[in-house]
């Protein structure tokens, strides 16, 4: 069920036939890390709920955009929609090129809402209000020389998933760090500048002392340079240097900033070690495995 203002209701039911409508969609895109982009298809900045939603007009800072049909479905099946950023060199993500960020995966899990406002003069997005037309996650990300698209799947996509809380497997069930470990992700926390003699997999770091492969499972996530939004995950570690699984976009330049996190094993031993004591385990390591003989 859709949601408009008594305003915009009692506007739309008194309305003509005759009586032009003056609409724009306005789209809210929230990354991951927490940065929002506001943009519209109208041909102008419009301000709406604290918000001002950014136009193409600007000469090419915004991208044009546009989206697919949205289909309304009743019951929990889950509805998705295109969302197309026609880009130039212009338009910027995180500070570095648009479709270079898309390819980065910045636009990964983003939270998407679409809105339209209803207006009775031109700019004025106050006195109807407006309703919102679809709200969901990007899924995937689909990237040409002039354009990405989004793939926004509604956040009904979620109940699709059939797995259990926790699963019946020996490593721990927890996310490192997250409510259920109750871990300070903090602790583990480094920051420093990529340093020479960096490659696409392997990072030369200025943060020294890690023990060997002590960074296992964990993330680096670049803040600067040409892999702005990058996280990748860290396949092995030195004192000087961490080893990725996947390869950079970018080669690393030397004083590019990152983020590294440190990971867990997700055994009992790793958990013991970070709390003192199993309190926060949540694997089932003594559950015998289907070739078991059980006597």
């Amino acid at each position: 069920m859709k949601y408009a203002s008594p305003a915009l209701i009692a506007y739309l039911e008194s309305a003509s036939s005759a009586q032009p409508l003056i609409m724009a969609d306005l789209y809210q895109i929230t990354l991951q890390n927490g940065t929002i982009y506001n943009w519209t298809d109208a041909d102008t900045t419009l301000t709406y709920s604290g918000y001002n939603y950014m136009s193409v007009i600007d000469q090419g800072a915004q991208p044009l955009i546009e989206r697919g049909e949205i289909s309304q479905k009743r019951g929990l099946d889950a509805s998705t929609l295109d969302i197309t950023l026609y880009t130039q060199d212009t338009a910027k993500i995180l500070g570095v090129n648009a479709t270079l960020a898309a390819n980065n995966g910045s636009f990964d899990l983003a939270n998407v809402l679409v809105q339209r406002v209803v207006m009775p003069t031109w700019g004025d997005t106050s006195t109807l209000g407006g309703t919102i037309l679809f709200e969901g996650f990007v899924g995937s990300v689909d990237v040409t020389s002039t354009s990405i698209i989004l793939h926004v799947s509604s956040y009904l996509q979620l109940l699709t998933n059939q797995m259990p809380r926790t699963l019946f497997i020996p490593s721990c069930a927890n996310t490192f760090g997250d409510a259920s470990c109750g871990y300070n992700l903090a602790l583990v926390t480094t920051t420093g500048t990529a340093q020479a003699g960096s490659s696409a997999t392997t990072i030369a770091t200025s943060s020294s002392g890690y023990g060997v492969n002590a960074l296992l499972n964990g993330t680096i996530t670049f803040t600067s340079g040409s892999n702005t939004g990058v996280v990748s995950a860290i396949q092995s570690n030195g004192a000087n240097s961490v080893t990725i699984v996947q390869p950079l976009p970018s080669v690393p330049q030397v004083g590019d900033a990152y983020t590294i996190i440190g990971g867990c094993q997700k055994t009992m031993a790793a958990c013991s070690g970070y709390f003192g004591n199993l309190s926060h385990f949540r694997g089932c390591p003594f559950v015998p495995t289907a070739e078991t003989a059980v006597p």
